[in-house]
C-alpha cells in the first residue's frame, strides 16, 4: 500500500505562524500605506510569503507587485526577493527553466549586495530543485553547504530546518539510519528554538519514512505527535498527509474503523483540490478497509470510482496496475475467482505494455538527462559569469572608494593651500602697511620738518617753534593711530590733513593758502575712508609743485558725492610738469602714490570695485589729481 511522503516545506524565508494568521492585518497595512518605498515593498513580500501556504496564484500576484515596485524605486533587495519567490513558485509548478532563470537573477543580485543569508536561501531552492528532479546527491550536497553556513553564523532556526531537509534526502537515498539520526536531531533543535510548527513537519516526515520501512508502530507514534501539535496551527496540507499515512498503517494493523475515518477525511480534501493521484490512493485505502470488514460491495464500489478516474490515462499506468491488483484481491476474497483471473490477466498485459514503455522511457530519460546536464553546464557557466560580474563590481567599488579618498586628500591639500595663501596675503597686507607708513612718514618729510624746527630755534622764534612742535607731535600721534585701522571717519581724515598742511605751511612761512570744500550731502562723521589716502598727493603738491613758486601758492581739496561714490580732487597752482630731472622724479613719486592707494583699497576689501585716477598738469598752471572710491558708511 502507498505511503504518502510529507513534503518538507521548501520556502526559505518562512514568516512566523502569527504572521500567517495575520494576513488580514498585512492587507490592511498595505491598503493604508500610501508611500512607494521599501516599507511597502517589504509588506508585499510578507503577503506573498503568507499566501504560499494557501493560494499560490494569489502569492504570485503579490510577487508581481513586489517586482514592479522594487524596479520603480530601484530597491535591489526587493528585486532579489521577487526573483527568489518566483523561483519557488515555479518549483511548485515544476517549471524548471523559469525556476532556474529567476533563481540565477536572485543569486546575481544577492552577490552584488553581499547578502549572505539570502544567498543561503538560493542554495535551499537549488536543493529543492535537485530533489524534485530526483538528483538527491546534488540536493544533499547543497543542503550540507547550507547547514555549514547556518552553523557558522549560529543560526539555529535555519540549521534545524536544514537538518530536517538532510534527513528527508537521506531517506530518499535509502540511508534510513542516518536519516533517522538527522530527523531526531532536527526535532530536538526545533524544541530548543520553540518552533512547534517546524517540529510537527519533521515528526510527520519521520513517521512517513518509518512507514515506508514497515515500522508501523513507531511511525504511528510520530504521526500522532505531529497531529497533536497541528491542533495549534491547523495546517491542512500537513494534517491531511499525516492522516493519509495513518490510514494506510491502520489498515496494516487491521484497525479498519480508524483507517476509514482518516481516509474519508483525506478523500474530501483531495477532491476539493482536484488531486487525482491521491483521490485514487485514498479510495484504495477505503476499499482495503471495507474488504477487511467483509463489506465487499463497498470495496468494489470504491475501486470502480477510482478506475473511472484514471482508465485509459497513460500517465497513471503504475497507479492503474495497483488498482487492478486491488480488484483481483477483492474478487479473490469474495470467492469470485473468475473475475479475479480477469483482473489478473489485465495486470499481466499492463505489465508487458509497461515493460515496453519502460525501454522507451529509458531512452527518453537518457536523452532528457543529456539535455538536463547540458542545461546544468550552461547554468553553471551563468553562475560563474555572475560571480565574475560580482567581483568586477566589487573591484569597481574599491576603485570608487580610492577615488573618493583621493578627492578628500586633494580637497584637504587645497584647503591648506588656501589657508597658506590667506596667511601670505595677511603678511603682504602688513608689509604694505609698513610701506605705507614709511611712504607717508618718509625720511625726507621728517628731515624737512626737523630742519624747519631747527630754523625757528636759530632765529630764536620760540613761539613759532612751539606751534610747529605741537602740530608735528599731534600729526605723528594721529598717523600712528590711523595706520592701525583699515578705515577711519572722513572727519578724522580731515583733522589729520589739517595738521599735516599746517606743518607744511609753517615750513613755507605761511605763503601757501589751503582750502577744503566738502559736499553738503556728505556726513563726515559717518562716511569712512582709508586712512591718509590723499597724503602722497598733498606731499607731491608741496614738494614738487608749490615749493618752486616765487609767489604765494594755493592748495585746494574737494570732497564730493556722485551717486554711490566719493569723489576727491586735489588742486595746486604750482609749476606743473617740468622737463628733465625734475619731471622724472615727480612722475616716479606720483606713480608710487597711485600704486600704494590701489593696493590699500584691495586689502580693505574693495577688490571688485573700480578705483578711478586722473592726473592733469600744465606747466606754469599747476596740477590736478582726481580719484573716486565707493562711498562707504560706518557699520
Amino acid at each position: 500500500m502507498y505511503i504518502l511522503p510529507v513534503l518538507f516545506l521548501v520556502f526559505s524565508y518562512k514568516p512566523a505562524f502569527s504572521q500567517v494568521q495575520n494576513v488580514d492585518k498585512l492587507l490592511k497595512d498595505l491598503s493604508e500605506y500610501k508611500k512607494e518605498d521599501t516599507i511597502k515593498a517589504n509588506i508585499l513580500a510578507d503577503i506573498a510569503v503568507t499566501y504560499f501556504y494557501s493560494d499560490k496564484e494569489k502569492a504570485k500576484s503579490y510577487i508581481d507587485s513586489l517586482l514592479m515596485l522594487s524596479s520603480r524605486i530601484n530597491f535591489h533587495k526587493g528585486k532579489g526577493k521577487a526573483y527568489q519567490y518566483y523561483s519557488e513558485y515555479y518549483l511548485r509548478k515544476s517549471d524548471w527553466e523559469k525556476l532556474k532563470l529567476n533563481l540565477n537573477k536572485a543569486d546575481s543580485i544577492y552577490r552584488m549586495l553581499g547578502d549572505e543569508l539570502r544567498l543561503i536561501s538560493v542554495k535551499n531552492v537549488y536543493a529543492s530543485y535537485y530533489m524534485a528532479i530526483g538528483e538527491y546527491e546534488k540536493a544533499l550536497h547543497e543542503k550540507i553547504a547550507v547547514l555549514r553556513s547556518y552553523e557558522k553564523k549560529g543560526e539555529k532556526n535555519g540549521a534545524s530546518k536544514t537538518i530536517g531537509g538532510i534527513g528527508q534526502l537521506l531517506a530518499k537515498l535509502e540511508r534510513y539510519d542516518e536519516a533517522e539520526e538527522y530527523y531526531v536531531k532536527a526535532i530536538s533543535l526545533k524544541k530548543e528554538v520553540n518552533d512547534r510548527r517546524g517540529e510537527s513537519v519533521i515528526l510527520a516526515n519521520l513517521g512517513a519514512m518509518l512507514g515506508e520501512q514497515g515500522k508501523y508502530n513507531e511511525a504511528i507514534v510520530y504521526l500522532e505527535r505531529a497531529l497533536a501539535i497541528q491542533k495549534e496551527f491547523n495546517d491542512e496540507a500537513i494534517i491531511i498527509n499525516c492522516e493519509a499515512n495513518l490510514a494506510s498503517m491502520y489498515n496494516d494493523k487491521k484497525q479498519y474503523d480508524k483507517s476509514l475515518k482518516a481516509s474519508k477525511k483525506c478523500y474530501a480534501y483531495y477532491v476539493k483540490n482536484a488531486d487525482t493521484t491521491n483521490i485514487v490512493i485514498t479510495l484504495m485505502y477505503q476499499a482495503t478497509s471495507y474488504r477487511g470488514q467483509k463489506k465487499f460491495d463497498d470495496a468494489v464500489g470504491r475501486l470502480k470510482i477510482a478506475e473511472s478516474l484514471i482508465k485509459d490515462r497513460p500517465s497513471y499506468s503504475g497507479l492503474y496496475i495497483s488498482l487492478m491488483e486491488n480488484f483481483s484481491t477483492t474478487y479473490k476474497e469474495m470467492g469470485n475467482t473468475e473475475e479475479a483471473l480477469v483482473y489478473h490477466e489485465k495486470i499481466r498485459n499492463l505489465e508487458k505494455k509497461q515493460s515496453l514503455s519502460a525501454v522507451q522511457e529509458k531512452v527518453s530519460e537518457l536523452k532528457e538527462k543529456y539535455e538536463t546536464e547540458k542545461k546544468e553546464r550552461e547554468n553553471l557557466e551563468l553562475r560563474r559569469t555572475n560571480e565574475i560580474a560580482a567581483l568586477k563590481l566589487q573591484q569597481n567599488r574599491y576603485l570608487l572608494y580610492g577615488l573618493l579618498f583621493l578627492i578628500l586628500v586633494v580637497t584637504a591639500f587645497s584647503l591648506l593651500m588656501i589657508k597658506n595663501s590667506r596667511m601670505r596675503a595677511e603678511k603682504e597686507k602688513m608689509y604694505l602697511k609698513q610701506r605705507l607708513l614709511r611712504s607717508q612718514m618718509n625720511p625726507h618729510f621728517i628731515f624737512n620738518a626737523l630742519s624747519a624746527i631747527q630754523h625757528f630755534m636759530y632765529r630764536r622764534e620760540a613761539q613759532e617753534t612751539g606751534k610747529f612742535l605741537t602740530a608735528f607731535a599731534r600729526m605723528i600721534r594721529m598717523t600712528l593711530e590711523s595706520t592701525q585701522e583699515e578705515a577711519i571717519s572722513l572727519q578724522k581724515e580731515l583733522d589729520w590733513l589739517d595738521n599735516y598742511v599746517r606743518i607744511q605751511q609753517l615750513r613755507f612761512d605761511n605763503t601757501i593758502q589751503y582750502h577744503v570744500e566738502i559736499d553738503e550731502k556728505i556726513d563726515t562723521d559717518n562716511v569712512v575712508v582709508p586712512p591718509m589716502l590723499i597724503q602722497p598727493f598733498i606731499e607731491n603738491a608741496f614738494e614738487h609743485g608749490l615749493s618752486k613758486l616765487d609767489k604765494g601758492g594755493e592748495l585746494n581739496v574737494v570732497y564730493a558725492q556722485e551717486n554711490d561714490r566719493l569723489l576727491v580732487r586735489v588742486e595746486d597752482n604750482g609749476i606743473g610738469f617740468l622737463q628733465g630731472e625734475h619731471l622724472r622724479h615727480f612722475q616716479e613719486h606720483e606713480s608710487l602714490a597711485i600704486k600704494i592707494t590701489k593696493e590699500r583699497l584691495q586689502l580693505i576689501g574693495k577688490r571688485k570695485q573700480k578705483v578711478d585716477f586722473t592726473i592733469v598738469s600744465k606747466p606754469g598752471e599747476g596740477t590736478t589729481v582726481v580719484f573716486s572710491i565707493p562711498l562707504t558708511y560706518k557699520a
